[in-house]
């Protein structure tokens, strides 16, 4: 009975690959999707895969308000945001509310009181503790309020979706205050593949790939400085970067560049969307997540490595660090290196590796892509979203 309407409230104008899986499978089971976004930029369209983005059933809402760097004006244009989202939410109908993001919490919860409405908080894009994380010091205790506004109204929800996490740290978190908690993976969609050849070969760039967050805390000045001693070796080489930056880590990244001449050689793409991200990675050669020792990353599952599986997909090897589920992973199916990330002399020679057995390497992605294929066949991503919205669909709003 596809007579459900579905509204998405999201944070952003690129759509991400999880979001993308739960749009797909919310289709199935609407009669109508309604996709609001902040629209930071007038110039700015949602960006995703193109088969989510057509169809009669899908409906975008862009809610435009400009967006600043400035911590206190940002602020600001996110309240103003908020009242200007609500102003249109509120004068149409709904049956379900998705949202993936904390700031979203309170509105969400409002509007399900006040419109009927079942609600699902997906909480993998930012919580409470990602908040901790980028405060300074001083403000901390912000961060402790949030936390403990979060879990009150985490007990007003239909359904939490969280991400994996090393012995289910993020889903006990909620389920204490709300049973109705599933975990869903983070990996690519079934049927994602690069397009066109991207076997390795003599013409192939000596490329290293950095996907995500661009920030101190996941490798990126390591990135930078192992970079270095590979240029002394490797001339040609060259370093991309692909994400957005953290906005203090900014201005070390572009000194840092200008000081050791590295302005030909290391480049930086914004956000793409998953398909040309596999088609620009799979001209690449070697992928690198390097998470630094922080007691969040130790958290991080096999299953929510997104960058990790995203090199595996477009058949990178990889350069990884040597602790956590993600370690164990690389180092169970060989299809990548393990180093001490924040030693940037020891992740140099893992990729000046990598380019000198280009056999090796090749051999690496192979068992990679293949080991991402049976995770992603066996993962059940689809059967738990699906049972999830045929309950929600089918049970009377409480």
């Amino acid at each position: 009975m596809k007579t459900k309407i579905f509204l998405f409230l999201y944070h952003r104008s690129n759509l991400g690959v999880r979001v993308d899986n739960v749009v797909q499978e919310a289709l199935g089971y609407a009669g109508r999707v309604l996709f609001f976004y902040w629209q930071r930029d007038k110039r700015q369209v949602l960006k995703g895969v193109s088969r989510v983005l057509s169809g009669e059933k899908f409906e975008v809402v862009p809610v435009y308000m400009p967006f600043y760097r400035n911590r206190i004006l940002f602020l600001l244009a996110a309240v103003f945001f908020w009242l200007k989202l609500f102003i249109k939410v509120q004068k149409v109908n709904f049956e379900i509310v998705y949202i993936s993001h904390l700031m979203f919490l309170p509105l969400a919860v409002f509007l399900g009181k006040l419109k009927n409405a079942k609600v699902i908080y997906d909480s993998y894009e930012f919580s409470a503790y990602d908040l901790w994380f980028r405060l300074p010091p001083f403000f901390k205790w912000i961060a402790y309020i949030v936390r403990k506004l979060e879990l009150i109204l985490v007990r007003n929800v239909d359904t939490i979706l969280t991400v994996s996490s090393r012995n289910d740290f993020w889903a006990r978190q909620y389920r204490r205050r709300n049973p109705h908690t599933y975990v869903i993976y983070n990996l690519p969609c079934r049927d994602s593949r690069p397009r066109g050849d991207n076997r390795r070969g003599a013409h192939r760039k000596k490329r290293i790939v950095y996907v995500g967050g661009i920030e101190k805390e996941k490798g990126g000045e390591v990135a930078l400085a192992s970079f270095l001693r590979v240029k002394e070796v490797e001339p040609e080489a060259e370093m991309v970067f692909i994400g957005m930056f953290q906005r203090s880590f900014q201005n070390f990244f572009d000194y840092f560049v200008k000081v050791h001449n590295l302005q030909g050689a290391v480049f930086c793409k914004e956000w793409m969307s998953y398909q040309d991200l596999l088609d620009y990675l799979s001209s690449g050669y070697v992928g690198i997540a390097l998470y630094q020792p922080y007691w969040r990353h130790y958290l991080v599952s096999w299953s929510n490595a997104r960058k990790i599986f995203t090199y595996m997909d477009a058949g990178l090897p990889v350069v990884v660090p040597n602790f956590g589920e993600i370690a164990s992973v690389v180092r169970e199916e060989k299809c990548g290196v393990l180093i001490d990330s924040s030693d940037p002399d020891k992740v140099a020679k893992a990729i000046l590796y990598l380019f000198s057995y280009p056999e090796k390497a090749e051999k690496m992605a192979e068992r990679g892509r293949h080991a991402l294929r049976k995770r992603i066949q066996t993962s059940k991503l689809q059967f738990i979203l699906g049972e999830i919205f045929s309950k929600l669909v089918e049970e009377p709003v409480r």
